[in-house]
């Protein structure tokens, strides 16, 4: 294994949450695979904030040390691009057994087609909610004949029997979804709240869509934040919340429900000016995970 996320080993039968990689899953046949290197990027960026697990966090009022050992690293799923089928089954799989384990799974992408797999790995531990924080709505039922694509993964996971609904957050501008998309995905019972919303209403009002208790996992797109904040993208979308509204949001949903999983996507490093949206995101994994460990 190489650079662990914050330097921590291996999972052992006690860890409570368990960080994995996904370089990808679904790659269109004409395109190449992008936002390969976001979970290695990520994981390096951590150690310098490893350097200070010991220190007073202002934003969770406790420092990193307090559960940083409750975690572990274990690695990147084996994925290939001629192996679309195997990537998925491989990524729901190594998903689903941190899940058995009662553990929260924590999948470093890789663009938007890990997401599906992601929820997958929940087949035989739901129902669940989806939390789908994006700038777009990832609702397209194919393109070029392809249903697994990076354009689809809601979709999918609306699809799936253990998914109880997917909450759409941070939505904006125009042509990631045909309107029929729009219309399918309500008439499935989701919700689609925009940005413009988000930012009227604020992250309490979000967390109020689900039922207290409720379990729900975190799929993060990364061109959801507002690109003056993480600009390190393939589709930059002006207009979205800054990571400290992603940062309460998640707070606010995981005071109010069950927070079982977390899926970061679309960040890509070669587009990562001095490093810093890498340690911006992997101080927003820190916030998120401290919302499940506290």
């Amino acid at each position: 294994m190489s650079e662990t996320f914050m330097g921590v080993g291996a999972p052992t039968s006690q860890s409570e949450a368990v960080v994995l990689g996904a370089a990808m899953a679904t790659v269109y046949p004409d395109r190449d695979p992008q936002a390969t290197g976001g979970g290695a990027a990520i994981r390096a960026a951590s150690h310098r904030l490893a350097r200070f697990a010991g220190n007073y966090d202002f934003d969770t009022g406790r420092p990193f040390a307090e559960w940083r050992g409750r975690i572990g690293d274990d690695g990147d799923v084996n994925t290939v691009r001629a192996d679309a089928e195997g990537n998925r089954r491989r990524i729901a799989d190594a998903v689903g057994a941190v899940v058995a384990r009662h553990a929260m799974p924590v999948l470093l992408g890789g663009d938007d087609s890990v997401a599906e797999p992601f929820v997958a790995g929940w087949r035989d531990h739901g129902p669940v909610t989806v939390l789908h924080i994006d700038a777009h709505l990832d609702y397209r039922d194919e393109v070029a004949g392809e249903a697994h694509g990076y354009s689809s993964p809601m979709r999918r996971a609306s699809e799936m029997e253990w998914v109880r609904r997917v909450i759409h957050v941070g939505q904006r501008s125009v042509g990631s979804a045909r309107p029929s998309d729009v219309q399918d995905s309500l008439a499935a019972g989701n919700v689609i709240i925009t940005a413009a919303e988000l930012a009227r209403t604020g992250p309490e009002r979000v967390a109020e869509r689900l039922d207290p208790g409720e379990s729900f996992v975190v799929v993060y797109d990364v061109d959801a934040t507002d690109p003056t904040d993480i600009p390190a993208v393939q589709a930059p979308v002006p207009g979205g919340p800054s990571l400290p509204v992603i940062g309460e949001l998640v707070s606010a949903l995981g005071a109010r429900g069950a927070f079982e999983g977390l899926v970061l996507t679309e960040f890509d490093p070669e587009l990562d000016v001095h490093g810093l949206s890498a340690s911006e995101l992997a101080r927003l994994v820190c916030r998120m995970l401290d919302v499940r460990l506290a």
